[in-house]
């Protein structure tokens, strides 16, 4: 398991949306899932199926 400091986590946070805030026009959609089976899982099936 990989330890981080709250300080770490707010600077990796401000910097995704930095880069999602600099996307323009284009918009981006950020899905975070917690690392056991039936989340990786279910984040892959939300992001293999698209709507057409």
């Amino acid at each position: 398991m990989v330890r981080t400091s709250p300080a770490d986590l707010y600077i990796a946070f401000k910097k995704i949306k930095e880069d999602a805030l600099s996307s323009h026009p284009a918009a981006s959609v950020l899905i975070l899932a917690a690392p056991d089976v039936d989340a990786v899982c279910a984040c892959k099936l939300m992001t293999c199926y698209r709507s057409i």
